[in-house]
C-alpha cells in the first residue's frame, strides 16, 4: 500500500510515470487482496498460476489475450520487482 500511495503521489506532482495508473489500479483490485503481506522474493510460477484462477474466479470470465500479454502472468513478475525497486530500495 505504501507504493501505492507513493505513486498517487507522484502521479498527483506531474512527475510519475504514466505507467503507474495501471499499477495502482492492478494492485488495488488484485494483487493486495489476494497476495496480501506476501513477500514478493518469494512468488514463484505456482503462486502466479493461482492467482490467474482465482483473478478469473473473481471476475467471472477469461481474461482477453491483450490483458493475459500485457499484465500476467509474464509482467507480474517484473512490475512487482520493478515496484520493489523504486519504493522500497
Amino acid at each position: 500500500k505504501y507504493a501505492v500511495a507513493r505513486m498517487n503521489a507522484e502521479l498527483e506532482q506531474g512527475v510519475g510515470k504514466q505507467a503507474y495508473k495501471d499499477y495502482t489500479q492492478a494492485l488495488n483490485k488484485w494483487l493486495i487482496p489476494y497476495f496480501g503481506g506476501t513477500d514478493i522474493a518469494k512468488l514463484d510460477l505456482a503462486a502466479v498460476t493461482r492467482f490467474d484462477a482465482w483473478r478469473t474466479a473473481q471476475s467471472g470470465k477469461v481474461p482477453a489475450q491483450s490483458t493475459v500479454n500485457n499484465r500476467i502472468p509474464t509482467s507480474l513478475f517484473a512490475n512487482l520487482r520493478q515496484i520493489n525497486r523504486c519504493f522500497f530500495a
